[in-house]
């Protein structure tokens, strides 16, 4: 699934404080414990929902897979989109740049779906690199 620019909710020079940056071009939160809530709907497989944002650099091309847990399902979707996967791309979305001449930092709206309170690790790509991100979704990792 591709992330659909329009589908931005903010322009800004750096990301949020709070926010890890992995790899210099995605920022995620990482260090907070995500609050979940039930959902209603279609996203029946996946009955819990943590709201939180990605923030990607922009200029640049960036996937994100969620890593299959046994026992532990989980999605990801950003973009004001009503839709999940286990993978998504966001292209570039460059939007200006910031008074120093760097690329603006480019904010979705979106989060994780879970079956049950959890560690989700993401594998981030972006020019070649690759890392892995935990995040802590109604549970510690």
């Amino acid at each position: 699934m591709t992330v659909d620019c329009a589908g931005r909710i903010a322009t800004q020079a750096a990301p949020p404080v709070g926010y890890t940056v992995l790899l210099g071009d995605v920022a995620l939160e990482t260090d907070r414990r995500l609050q979940t809530s039930r959902t209603t709907g279609a996203e029946s497989a996946h009955p819990l929902f943590a709201k939180s944002g990605l923030v990607v650099r922009g200029g640049t091309v960036v996937d994100l897979e969620v890593v299959p847990t046994p026992g532990h399902g989980a999605a990801i979707g950003w973009g004001n989109r009503d839709t999940t996967a286990g993978a998504i791309r966001v292209p570039d979305c460059t939007e200006g740049t910031t008074g120093t001449g760097e690329p603006a930092w480019v904010a979705f709206a979106g989060g994780f779906h879970v079956d049950r309170p959890g560690c989700v690790t993401l594998i981030v790509r972006s020019r070649g690199l690759r890392t892995r991100a935990h995040i802590p979704v109604g549970a510690d990792c």
